[in-house]
Parts: C-alpha cells; structure tokens; sequence
C-alpha cells in the first residue's frame, strides 16, 4: 500500500514537471525585449482594397456620341456649301436626352469633312479639310478629354494635294494614322502636332483601316492585315473566303465585314477572328448596321434603289431573308424619296435602344448641279425591348430634329 501511494504521487507530479520543463524551452509569444516582460505581438494590418480604376468616361457612361461630319465637297453631284457650318459633336443620355453642342462656351472649330474615334479616355476628331478652300490640303486633329469634353489640343496638318486621306484611325491618345490612296500611312503626334510617314503599302486605292488596342487593322482583297500603330510593321493576317468592299463599326472591337459575294462577317478585333457571318441580298446597299447582341439580331439599311429603308437578319442562319423592320417617313426625306448621305445606326448594349441617324434635304433650289439649300436631320430611338424585331414600325418610339445637318458620323456608346 506504502509502494502504491508512492507511486501515484510521482505519477501526478510528472504533468507538472513537464508543464515547468516545457515552458522553460519554448520561445515566449510576444516581445521580451522590455525587460523581460511578455507583450502580444503587433497584429498584422489587413491590406487596403485596392480601389477600382475611375472609368475613363466617368459621367457619360452609357451615353451615345455622334458627330455631324459637315461638309462633304461634291456629294451626290451638288457643289459644296462654302457656308457650311462646321463639324459638331453630339451627345444623347441613357434616357434618350439629346445634347447637340457638347462644346458649349469652347471655341470648337473642328474642320469639316471629320472623322471620329474613341480611345484611351478621350475623343480624337480629325478634319480632312480645316477649311473648303480648294487650295488648301490642310486637315485638323482635335483631342477632347472623356470626362469634361474640355479640348485638350488641336493641330494642323498640311498634305500633298494630290493625295487624298482614304482612312484616319486613332490607335492611342497621342497618336493618329493616316492612310493616303491606300499606299502611305503617316503617324500624326497629337501632342507635338508633328507628322511623319512610317510605310508605304502596294494596296489598291479603296482600302479601308480601323484601329484598336493600339493596332491597325487594314482591309484589302480578302485580307486583314495587323499592323504595330507604332511603327506600321506587319505582325500578322487572317484571310477570309470573300473579297472585303466595306467595313463597318458595330462597336469597338467588333466589325461588319461586306464582301462582294453578299457574304457578311462578323469579325472580332480582339480576337482577330471571324465570329460569324449573315447572308445579304446584294440589293441591299449596307449603308449602316447594328447588331443586337442579346438576340444575334444584325439590323441593316439602305437598298439599291431606296436609302429609307432598314431591315434584320439573324447571325449565323444563312437561310434567313431579310425582313423589313423600319421605313423612314416620307416627311423625313425629299420629294425623290431619298435619304442623304448614309443612314446610321447603333444600339446601346445597355438599354438595347436602336438608333437611326439620317439627313434629308428639304428644300433644293435651281436646276442641275444646283446646290442644296437646306438640309435636316433625324436621329429616331426605337427601344428593342417594346417591340419585336421581326415587325415592320412606321414610327419611332421618340425622334429628334436637327437644323443644319449634314452627315453623321458611326455612332460610339459608352458602356456603364
């Protein structure tokens, strides 16, 4: 009994011991540097979230911009108007309030004979002309700031006068390129307002170039060509079945490629890839298009023999036929029953409202060669999802009038 006791009590004496022999050993939790005291360590801070990127366009998002491309000498027979007015840039909100000087109180002199891009948070307007003087080949780059359409800079550039730009693209914020009768491109800086040529092209003479993420895309025979922005070298091709007539902007990275073998594709710049194709009736002049993405709905305008016309095809079913969606009012157009210049069109990925940008003269005055005395255009907004995109609409859900229009430009949305 005296053995058992002596033993259960140095068997409840080891935890103890082991407890002083194990505290004896192990690093102390905390700092012992203050005289030997034990303080809890300094907790780690959570890292800050780092904040989202202010959007480049802060205050427009959704907003749809379209520019009056002004003058365009010679079109459709008449003499120019040297009282045109100058290009001007508009604006239209999420709810269809229409802006028509966004450069109200600036001194905007754009040019005429304009071209539009969007890019790294601002605008670029490129005026082939600055003025209608025939002996001036002098055209004009305007920046504007995204957020404040306040014009950043503004530059001149004189040109031969026996080439005539065929395409301007904005591939970043400071730099612009021209291609002239499709053999030379120049670099324009929109800082320095300097110029230079960086390559020259054997490309027949209606080649067509957009720009994206800093790239040029060119379109000749049944070839796109990728070119670097910075120095015009070639990086890389797609090649499609058909030959390219004309490109058209469905936003900013996707185009609407027209064949000469009433093949249409769909073609992804960030990509560089044919995302799908629409088989058209070659009656169908394709003056403008816009694609419904939620639906794969791709609207088209214009016909051969009538500009007042818009109609629909679904992607990727080559056995669709077009089917009538939209007929401008006569009281839009002139007594000829003729739109002027290109209908445009685009749709708010947003708000999926369809919108269609034309100009009808309403009064020509003399006989052949006369000029056009005045001239009116309509921007219509038809909301997508009112209607269905198989019915033909003989009005437009809302419809806007402006005074001294003379073409519009492919229109740009700013996605919220």
């Amino acid at each position: 009994m005296r053995t058992f006791s002596k033993y259960l009590m140095l068997f409840m004496a080891l935890p103890l011991f082991c407890l002083a022999s194990c505290s004896d050993d192990e690093t102390p939790v905390g700092n012992t540097d203050n005289g030997g005291e034990v303080t809890p360590p300094t907790p780690t801070p959570d890292p800050e979230p780092t904040p989202d990127p202010a959007p480049q366009y802060e205050g427009f998002e959704g907003y749809m911009f379209v520019l009056d491309q002004s003058q365009i000498p010679n079109l459709g027979g008449y003499e120019p108007d040297r009282s045109a007015p100058q290009a001007k840039l508009m604006y239209i909100s999420p709810e269809g309030q229409v802006t028509l000087d966004a450069f109200a109180g600036q001194d905007a002199a754009l040019g005429f004979d304009c071209r539009f891009d969007k890019v790294g948070g601002h605008f670029v307007i490129f005026a082939k002309k600055e003025t209608l003087a025939d002996d001036q080949p002098i055209g004009k780059a305007t920046v504007i700031e995204g957020k404040s359409l306040k014009i950043e800079s503004q530059h001149s550039y004189s040109f031969d006068k026996t080439m005539e730009p065929d395409f301007i693209v904005a591939v970043s914020k400071d730099m612009a390129l021209v291609g002239f009768e499709g053999r030379d491109i120049l670099s324009l800086d929109l800082k320095s307002g300097k110029s230079q040529q960086i390559a020259t092209f054997d490309y027949n003479r209606n080649i067509s170039g957009m720009g994206y993420e800093g790239k040029l895309f060119l379109f000749n025979g049944n070839t796109i060509s990728i070119l670097s922005g910075k120095d015009g070298k070639k990086e890389s091709a797609v090649t499609v079945e058909k030959s390219i007539r004309r490109v058209y902007s469905l936003r900013s990275d996707l185009l609407l490629i027209r064949t000469n073998e009433g093949v249409g594709y769909i073609f992804s710049m960030k990509e560089n890839a044919v995302k799908g194709e629409v088989m058209m009736d070659e009656t169908l002049s394709w003056d403008g298009a816009a694609l419904d993405e939620e639906t794969n709905m791709l609207y088209v305008a214009g016909t051969s023999s009538r500009r007042d016309k818009v109609y629909t095809l679904t992607v990727n079913d080559k056995t669709a036929e077009p089917k009538l969606f939209y007929t401008i009012p006569a009281s839009d157009i002139n007594k000829s029953k003729q739109v002027t210049g290109a209908i445009r069109m685009g749709i708010n990925p947003d708000t999926r409202d369809l919108y269609i940008g034309h100009v009808a003269d309403l009064v020509i005055v003399g006989g052949p060669g006369a000029r056009r005395s005045s001239r009116a255009g309509y921007i219509s907004r038809i909301l997508l999802t009112k209607h269905d995109s198989s019915e033909a609409l003989l009005d437009p859900d809302e419809k806007v009038r402006i005074e001294d229009m003379f073409l519009f430009s492919p229109m740009i949305f700013l996605g919220k």
